[in-house]
């Protein structure tokens, strides 16, 4: 080995005070500096913490360079490309699709061999698998006109309830919240556990979102009425609080963080993929006053209307939590099909009650088999004051990451895990290929002849690296960008 004029040796002292094994020689006259480990922690930081940082910053230009791969394969695309093979969850602005492509540009042909979700789908070699969030026009406009007419908020059942006393809009917050939503997506950079907009396309009748993952569920459809064991709880908890983070370093606060809007993709990991209700706060000073989400999920300062920010994401994460480990709601745990109101009651009255290990006891109606440690995070999470809460500390991701009964996961391998519903969503999707023709779904959408001006600037190829202040979709004259290939 030949080391020329600005090559090092030793470093091995630098991370485990190692000698060096071999013996170095100078052939010419040469000038060597040193420097001791305590003198270059003083002044770079620890080596291992240098060598990680570098090797997270190659991942994350291999993760650009995928999904920017991946979407110039989405050039000009059409819906005629695309084969529909199940649905696979529903949003508050449509439905999303498992679908197959092939690289000719019909429904079969051959597969991008880096394609990540064909891979872990196991998909033909033949075959591109992606997910499709399908929007019908008719539905978002006819959606919108007839929540005018009863006088209930745009973003109704199943999200929230039809009361006469939410405010009538003067404008169409509908069709403005799907295309608020495909901006969104679009501008956010890679995260394991939010999928990638690949690329957004239109017919007369339907908008259409290719998402570079592939969903085989919502979360609710796996976990149903069944509690979860603790262990499995932490991993979607500790994914999840990612995913929020990474949204919340967007400016984007999420309001969708539920049992029924989180999926579950074909490897089992859990994927916020509806951003129906989501929005950029960083116009609003990071708070926005509208009261949506879904009614057993609302933070108390969201039913209050005393504005809200990111602080309602981790309320949310706490309600999930409880969720997942008991199978009931906090609020009306026997199922009684206790109003909103009283639901509403409920939340904007709770105090915790720490330190009671009885069934039943304190300000949640916990089961005996639900830890201390679980009922502590979770009343961490859905703390009252919203600056209180865990999350929101000031630490963010890290003060989560610190919690007690987060402490067994493994925070930096967490998305090459083995998910506790790995074979189910494997089977689910392996069954849906595998289902005939005849009885898969179709991509069929009322007829509309309404007017596209609201939607004119849905179409673009997608790729990361956008800043968040483009999140609103917006250039200089005030009209949505166009993301192409050489956006990187």
């Amino acid at each position: 080995m030949q080391l020329d004029v600005y090559d090092y040796f030793g470093e091995r002292a630098l991370l485990n005070d190692a000698a060096r094994a071999a013996t170095v020689t100078s052939t010419t006259k040469m000038k060597l500096l040193y420097i001791s480990k305590t003198l270059f922690e003083e002044v770079l930081g620890s080596l291992e913490a240098i060598i990680d940082q570098h090797r997270r910053q190659r991942e994350e230009q291999a993760k650009r360079a995928y999904v920017q791969r991946q979407a110039e394969g989405l050039l000009e695309v059409t819906e005629a490309e695309f084969k529909p093979v199940a649905k696979v969850g529903t949003s508050a602005c449509g439905d999303f699709f498992l679908v197959s492509r092939l690289a000719d540009g019909s429904p079969e042909g051959q597969r991008d061999s880096l394609s990540e979700a064909s891979v872990a789908s196991g998909g033909r070699e033949s075959e591109q698998r992606f997910t499709i969030h399908v929007v019908s026009k008719k539905k978002t406009v006819r959606r919108w006109n007839a929540s005018r007419t009863q006088g209930a908020h745009p973003h109704s059942s199943p999200h929230v309830s039809h009361r006469s006393s939410f405010p009538l809009q003067v404008d169409a917050k509908m069709q403005k919240a799907v295309m608020r939503e495909v901006a969104l997506v679009g501008a956010l950079p890679p995260c394991p556990f939010v999928p990638i907009l690949l690329a957004a396309f239109s017919d007369k009748s339907r908008l259409f979102a290719v998402l570079g993952t592939v969903l085989a569920c919502e979360l609710s459809a796996i976990v149903g009425k069944e509690k979860l064991d603790e262990e499995s709880a932490k991993f979607y908890v500790a994914c999840l609080s990612r995913a929020l983070n990474h949204l919340h370093d967007q400016e984007i606060v999420c309001r969708t963080c539920t049992l029924d809007t989180v999926s579950l993709d074909s490897r089992g990991f859990p994927q916020l993929a509806d951003f129906s209700l989501s929005k950029n706060v960083s116009d609003g000073g990071g708070r926005t006053y509208t009261l949506c989400g879904t009614p057993d999920y609302l933070a108390p300062e969201q039913i209050t209307k005393a504005g809200h920010g990111f602080e309602v994401d981790f309320w949310s994460l706490g309600v999930l939590a409880f969720e997942l480990l008991t199978a009931v709601s906090p609020w009306d745990p026997k199922e009684t099909g206790m109003s909103e109101m009283k639901k509403y009651s409920a939340i904007t009255s709770f105090q915790p009650k720490r330190g009671s290990t009885a069934e039943g006891a304190g300000a949640l109606p916990y089961p005996t088999h639900v830890s201390k440690e679980a009922r502590s995070i979770i009343e961490d999470f859905m703390c009252p004051d919203p600056a209180a809460r865990l999350g929101c500390r000031g630490a963010g991701q890290e003060d989560i990451q610190l919690d007690p009964w987060l402490s067994s996961v493994t925070w930096d391998t967490l998305e090459t895990s083995d998910p506790p519903h790995k074979p189910e969503c494997a089977d689910l999707v392996t069954k849906y290929y595998a289902t005939p023709d005849g009885d898969r779904p179709s991509f069929e959408a009322p007829n509309y002849h309404g007017s596209n001006q609201w939607c004119d600037d849905w179409d673009f190829t997608c790729t990361v690296g956008y800043t968040v202040a483009n999140a609103r979709g917006e250039d200089g004259d005030g009209r949505k960008r166009s993301l192409t290939k050489g956006s990187l």
